[in-house]
């Protein structure tokens, strides 16, 4: 038995498992940039670089791959095991440490930005300002009514509720706040409405005589692919009451809007949302192309962060930012870049939105502390190396004066 384990902890921490892991993952990534030709970039990075396996189709040839996820899961343990538990500690190999350290350390920052790490954007024309960013890629249902003590309240259900869903499924969302359950079905990743036609099925059909259409995606990117649900309100245990059904699109400023017992209730399908503990507000945005070409020179920002006095509650302080494209502001664990504007085909003198990525990342710093620690490594081991070198040389003619 112990003959076994002393072989398995080899076998991790050996030098061959390492060559293979770095030959699987270019392999994989070979694969996974070509398989950007026919899906969203988002959609690659979760099938290969997100998963334990994947099978990427060659046609009618299916080719079975370890994902970027087990992939990396491994390196680490090989890394800590053969670069750090077996490794012999001396003077010569503290460079060498250091460096698989760095290495580790970076890994270790990569794991917990995939897992705690939210990234999205915010969008603002001049004069406008908000206190929360919504993602590229993830949707959710919101749905708002009354709230019993005042005021409206908001119920939000996330999207691994529905996107699985194909059609004829449905997924039924339960809250002890909300008179009805509400029932989700059809998703369609692209999708319209458009009037019903005889032979519909009823259940796709919502009052107003219109129905969900799916639709082939548009290219490979879901900024141009419109998702859509059917939703029901079904009223607790009142068979005799009407379930309200409508169908919900992203990218619309309209949510399907209904009354139940004299009461106002609506469902949207949004981009998930995250909040600020501050406010953004747009002051100007500037938009400079180098001389006679429409090539951009400079797009910046000039924005105002309103956050609240810690020291004085109801005190509202301001401080002016400069974002750039090289100079992204950063507060409290927030990073805001200049990444986009437009309308792109907007006319002389019409106003212009900045767009903002925005990213919450608790290890944000860690790619460059990695970096700083594995070159320090480096330097450790290479310099002892010379150092070492130069001793040599250094008897070397102090023997060959001898012998003279």
């Amino acid at each position: 038995m112990g003959n076994l384990v002393a072989k398995t902890i080899n076998f991790l921490g050996s030098f061959k498992l390492a060559f293979v892991l770095f030959l699987l993952l270019f392999w994989l990534t070979f694969w996974g940039t070509l398989a950007q030709a026919d899906m969203a970039l988002y959609d690659v990075q979760i099938k290969y670089f997100e998963s334990i396996f994947v099978v990427y189709w060659a046609g009618p040839v299916p080719i079975p791959m370890l994902g970027g996820y087990l992939l990396l899961s491994i390196l680490f343990v090989n890394l800590l095991v053969g670069g750090m538990l077996r490794m012999r500690f001396s003077v010569r190999t503290i460079g060498v440490v250091i460096c698989h350290f760095g290495v580790l350390f970076l890994l270790v920052g990569s794991f917990i930005e995939f897992k705690r790490a939210t990234k999205g954007a915010m969008l603002l024309y001049p004069g406008d300002e908000s206190n929360e960013y919504q993602s590229h890629n993830e949707w959710e249902v919101a749905v708002e009514g009354p709230n019993p003590e005042g005021g409206v309240r908001e119920y939000v259900i996330p999207a691994d509720h529905f996107t699985g869903l194909s059609e004829g499924e449905s997924t039924r969302y339960k809250h002890a706040d909300l008179p009805f359950d509400v029932v989700l079905s059809d998703y369609a990743r692209n999708s319209t409405v458009r009037v019903a036609r005889p032979g519909d099925k009823e259940k796709s059909a919502f009052a107003e005589g219109f129905v969900l259409h799916e639709l082939e995606p548009i290219g490979t990117e879901d900024s141009i692919n419109r998702p859509g649900l059917v939703v029901s309100f079904e009223p607790k245990g009142e068979k005799e009451k009407r379930a309200r059904r409508g169908v919900i699109l992203g990218f619309t400023k309209q949510p399907y809007a209904t009354r139940l017992d004299g009461k106002q209730w609506t469902a949207e399908l949004r981009r998930v949302r995250w909040a600020l503990p501050f406010k953004i507000r747009m002051k100007e945005f500037v938009h400079k192309k180098h001389a006679g070409t429409g090539m951009a020179k400079e797009f910046s920002s000039y924005v105002t962060k309103l956050e609240e006095d810690p020291s004085t509650p109801g005190k509202i302080t301001s401080q002016e930012h400069h974002i750039t494209m090289n100079a992204p502001m950063r507060h409290k664990g927030f990073t805001f870049y200049q990444s986009s504007w437009g309308p792109q085909d907007a006319a002389p003198g019409a106003p212009l939105f900045s767009q903002f990525a925005v990213v919450n990342n608790p290890t944000d710093r860690w790619p460059e502390i990695s970096c700083w620690i594995i070159a320090l490594g480096l330097l450790v081991h290479f310099s002892m190396k010379l150092v070492r070198y130069l001793q040599a040389e250094g008897r070397r003619r102090a023997r060959a004066g001898g012998q003279a």
